[in-house]
């Protein structure tokens, strides 16, 4: 005769539940039945104990899995252990996931800061670059006037950034 207990739980998060009993070492299917003497009862989560029969978690109304099992038929696992158990690493699960949560998130902002990095470093370097450039051209145009004979009498430079010469050659 079968005789299905269902224990009422916390437990809302069916994917972090399922991480839970996978690391607890039992094998998890989602959706299926679970069966004791004859009678089979649809469940939400399978999970499949070595040697006696499987454990079920279905979903109840208010959005929690609750534990159903013929306790008589399962092997190895007591009702009060499995559901503190199950507990217990949802704790843990729970405290990796965070963990990992900023984990990420740490990683992100460091990516983020070195982008930032980057772009100013660029920008820093196009603006010596620019103003190489500009130097270079008037020092280039100085020594050519220079060459060619010629005196630099007055030099200005505009709001804009350009430098306008006035060269007189004397003879």
């Amino acid at each position: 005769m079968s005789h299905f207990t269902r224990v009422k739980t916390t437990f809302r998060n069916k994917d972090l539940l399922i991480r839970c009993l996978r690391e607890m070492g039992f094998g998890v299917d989602e959706g299926g039945t679970v069966s004791s003497y004859g009678t089979a009862q649809k469940v939400d989560i399978v999970v499949h104990v070595p040697g006696g029969r499987d454990i079920g978690f279905i979903r109840g109304s208010d959005g929690s899995y609750d534990i159903s099992a013929d306790w008589y038929g399962v092997r190895g696992v007591s009702q009060a252990s499995f559901q503190a158990d199950v507990e217990a690493r949802r704790v843990v699960v729970e405290n990796k996931i965070q963990q990992e949560a900023e984990d990420r998130r740490r990683k992100e902002e460091a990516e983020r800061a070195r982008r930032e990095m980057e772009a100013k470093i660029k920008k820093e370097m196009e603006e010596i670059q620019r103003k190489a450039r500009h130097q270079y051209a008037l020092q280039t145009t100085m020594a050519k006037l220079k060459a060619q004979g010629f005196q630099v009498v007055e030099q200005r430079t505009d709001p804009n950034g350009a430098v306008r010469l006035l060269a007189r050659r004397w003879r």
